[in-house]
């Protein structure tokens, strides 16, 4: 999960759709094997969602500087 502003830096666009794509699956994969109630899809949910988050910021202050 992300912590600090240093690593919402870190990632370009692309990247964080590679990774955004990539929890999607972990998060189906968890929820067919543990069920959607389970502690670990929350918390893959939780990740999941913080991504999309900072790509949606950062879509935003892209499109600002154009």
């Amino acid at each position: 999960m992300l912590r600090d502003e240093g690593e919402y830096q870190k990632y370009s666009l692309s990247e964080l759709l590679i990774k955004i794509n990539s929890l999607r699956y972990e998060l189906l994969e968890t929820a067919t094997r543990k069920g959607l109630d389970s502690i670990d899809v929350l918390k893959k949910s939780e990740e999941l969602d913080s991504y999309i988050v900072l790509y949606q910021q950062l879509k935003c202050k892209s499109s600002k500087n154009k």
